[in-house]
């Protein structure tokens, strides 16, 4: 569905952070709504995520510049650290190469929070940016577009929590009151928001869904590769769930890729790698197998047709506990058995058959609804 006039759309997502999925999650909502017909930027959010300025006496500055000096020193003679830091310089060089090359992005926000640009609707989503842990900090209901009169609407933003604390209930209540048109990414985000808020409350695929297996490879470089493996992309640290990868890449005959996102990863693999977020889809698209404890991770092995296998990154227990987006997934795929934790981990071994087939399928129809949310939504302004 194309707009009738060209329409001035704006984006309110993570853009800040080096991560791949919040990159991929923004350029491919920007891909989808400019495939529409719209013009579309995204908000730069770099001074919404900074830390606020504190004030600090002359003792605390002294030991954070003591501890700061310790820190160099300790790197300077660590391997560990020293391969660590190397890896986080490539990952910010080619991150920062890859929102400039391949994301349109408003930097004058103080322009856009002034209500001075020319946009006709402000989208927000997708990630946790409805997270109500934002909400600590008032500089953060920039991601409600608190700042704007005009029409806006939610795209898949996640609460990443299954129960909103009682205290932002009421602000959430106010901040939403506003929206045309709110959809969120999990069926848990929609029982929460739906309890407090009297629009109704749709649930729609991650933008990353969006555009199609084709749409993705065609800005996926090949890597050059001779050897088979089998790669790792944890978000946290689990020795359990290290020795059960390195031990499925021996008996497979495959070498271990791993993505260096933490020091305490040092030789957990036969190769520590890192990159931007396309290199984070050329090394899915190359793997035999995937593992990971990462939402993103387990869109895209889907997308590319990956065996992967996805394990808890949390306790169920845990009050942090995020779990739910990737089980919400997963039962959207019929996929459920695809998801491991310190339990099950022996039965990787007998869930290596996947009908990718059948899981597209089942994804095919919310796929489908969400892009007829986003024209409808559309087709008002």
């Amino acid at each position: 569905t194309k707009a009738k006039n060209i329409m001035k759309t704006a984006t309110i997502t993570w853009n800040s952070f080096y991560n791949f999925g919040t990159c991929l999650q923004a350029f491919a909502l920007q891909k989808f709504i400019e495939s529409m017909g719209c013009f579309n930027k995204i908000i730069d959010d770099s001074t919404i995520v900074a830390p606020l300025a504190v004030q600090t006496s002359l003792w605390q500055r002294i030991v954070f510049k003591c501890t700061y000096y310790v820190t160099k020193i300790v790197r300077l003679f660590s391997p560990k650290y020293n391969a660590f830091y190397k890896m986080q310089r490539v990952l910010i060089l080619k991150t920062n190469s890859f929102k400039r090359d391949m994301l349109n992005i408003d930097y004058n926000i103080c322009s856009v929070i002034n209500d001075e640009t020319d946009y006709d609707l402000f989208i927000c989503g997708s990630d946790q940016v409805w997270n109500p842990m934002v909400l600590e900090d008032n500089r953060r209901l920039f991601y409600y577009a608190n700042f704007t009169t005009k029409s806006k609407i939610s795209y898949a933003p996640s609460l990443g929590v299954v129960i909103i604390p009682e205290k932002w209930k009421a602000k959430i209540k106010e901040l939403l009151s506003s929206f045309s048109a709110i959809a969120v990414r999990e069926e848990t985000g929609r029982i929460a928001l739906q309890s407090i808020v009297d629009i109704p409350i749709q649930v729609v695929v991650d933008p990353t869904l969006l555009l199609s297996k084709s749409d993705w490879e065609q800005y996926v470089p090949m890597i050059k590769n001779e050897e088979s493996y089998v790669l790792a992309y944890f978000l946290t640290y689990n020795a359990s769930y290290f020795s059960a990868v390195r031990k499925y890449a021996h008996e497979h005959n495959c070498k271990l890729y791993m993505f260096y996102l933490n020091p305490s990863y040092y030789k957990e693999a036969d190769k520590m790698i890192m990159g931007g977020p396309l290199d984070f889809l050329s090394y899915i698209k190359g793997a035999k197998a995937f593992f990971t404890d990462s939402f993103h991770g387990t869109i895209f092995s889907t997308i590319f047709e990956v065996p992967f296998y996805t394990f808890e990154r949390f306790k169920n227990e845990t009050i942090q506990n995020q779990n739910s987006r990737i089980e919400n997934l997963l039962s959207l795929m019929g996929a459920q058995s695809r998801l491991f934790n310190e339990e099950n981990m022996s039965d990787i071994y007998k869930n290596e058959d996947i009908d990718f087939k059948q899981y597209k399928e089942n994804l095919n129809s919310q796929i489908c609804f969400s892009k007829q949310y986003l024209a409808e939504s559309f087709s008002k302004f």
